[in-house]
């Protein structure tokens, strides 16, 4: 709800062509609407002011209150200078045109703090992983001491017969700060891109401890080889440069990297083709064995087949006719009645003996192809039918 307030302004405060500007006092906290008077009008009602034109905050005046300086961290280094970040916050913001609060810049600081040199890093042992070297072979290094920063400390290789922080050529570094470094043990370089070198030979390791490097006072006359820089006052080089890499490990400060393995791509191949062909080849061969046993048994059937089939046929043939009791002479073949489809009853009678030889019950092949019912095979045996009979007998088996 906006208040109202029944204030006429009189004359402005400033105007110009285009701009007026008007001085309130308004005892009373409340939003209100600022209404315009002009044109013919005379001003001198409420009424007369029609265009509204804004609206008006009215507020106490208040300015930003700030909350006392807190710490966001301890300071960050045991020795050798290091830095307590402080911050604070806003508690009241400004209201009715009071105080501003400070920029986001303001609301933090640093103070210096463990400004005490720290004792130099000592190394003693090193070691390569892995443990033989090659040309181009990404490798890392770990070092055993004491008093290494793993945050700053780094490593350098140069030649073997140079001396540490004696020469500016190197051949690679790396920082000393991968996973699982401490105080007493840095493992240097990723393993992947560094560290690596291109070229065989023999290479001295140095370290340099990044709190204790060379450094130069401002009048360039004094060099000091321990402490923090900023703390004692003086430019620092830190590990920048080759010169300020001066430790050397008592153990395992050479490294040799040997001549890269060549692989000979040809021989490669040759044996990867070998092998491929040995796989085709047997697997050729048990195809070719499970085939031939597949085709030795078909054909070891149909010989049994042929072969029981050679029994019996002339054992049928050779057997003399008997009697059966109740029935006199027997009946031949030629006396039986011919069955309905006109089979030969000489064959029909071969082939219900040859079925019954072979565990089959009496009718089988009667049944089979139509002939006589199963109480008109209670026949003896048919006598030996003639020579141009048995080699068509003996065809019809092999078509079997």
């Amino acid at each position: 709800r906006l208040g109202v307030v029944d204030w006429r302004s009189g004359a402005p405060a400033f105007s110009n062509a285009t701009d007026q500007r008007f001085d309130v006092v308004i005892e009373k906290e409340d939003t209100y609407n600022i209404c315009w008077c002009g044109g013919a009008r005379l001003c001198t009602s409420p009424s007369d002011f029609v265009t509204q034109v804004g609206i008006l905050q009215v507020e106490t005046k208040r300015d930003c209150e700030l909350t006392d300086w807190w710490v966001v961290h301890g300071c960050n280094r045991p020795c050798g200078g290091g830095v307590i970040l402080f911050r604070r916050s806003v508690n009241t913001y400004p209201t009715g045109g009071g105080e501003p609060c400070p920029s986001s810049d303001q609301m933090s600081k640093e103070e210096d703090c463990n400004m005490e040199p720290c004792p130099l890093a000592r190394i003693d042992t090193v070691w390569t992983e892995p443990e033989v070297l090659r040309e181009e072979q990404p490798f890392r290094v770990h070092i055993e001491g004491i008093n290494m920063d793993p945050t700053e400390d780094r490593m350098l290789l140069i030649d073997a017969e140079q001396s540490c922080g004696g020469t500016l050529q190197h051949f690679g570094g790396a920082l000393c700060g991968q996973d699982g470094s401490f105080d007493e043990h840095v493992i240097c370089g990723d393993g992947v891109r560094s560290m690596r070198v291109k070229k065989q030979g023999k290479y001295k390791l140095c370290f340099c401890d990044a709190s204790a490097s060379m450094v130069t006072s401002f009048d360039g006359k004094t060099n000091i080889s321990y402490g923090e820089f900023a703390a004692a006052g003086h430019e620092s080089l830190g590990c920048a440069t080759a010169a300020t890499y001066l430790l050397t490990p008592t153990e395992g400060w050479e490294l040799t990297v040997l001549e890269a393995l060549v692989v000979d791509t040809a021989e490669e191949d040759s044996g990867l083709s070998g092998a491929a062909l040995a796989c085709i080849a047997g697997a050729a061969a048990a195809a070719v064995m499970i085939l031939g046993a597949c085709l030795g048994l078909y054909f070891w059937m149909r010989w049994k087949e042929r072969q029981n089939a050679a029994k019996v046929g002339p054992a049928l043939m050779d057997k003399e006719p008997e009697a059966e009791p109740g029935h006199g002479a027997p009946l031949a073949l030629g006396d039986a009645p011919a069955p309905a489809g006109g089979i030969d009853m000489r064959q029909l009678a071969w082939y219900e003996a040859y079925y019954q030889s072979l565990g089959y019950p009496a009718g089988t092949a009667t049944q089979a192809f139509g002939g006589l019912p199963t109480a008109a095979l209670a026949l003896p045996a048919p006598p030996p039918p003639m020579q141009s009979d048995v080699s068509q007998q003996q065809r019809m088996l092999a078509l079997q």
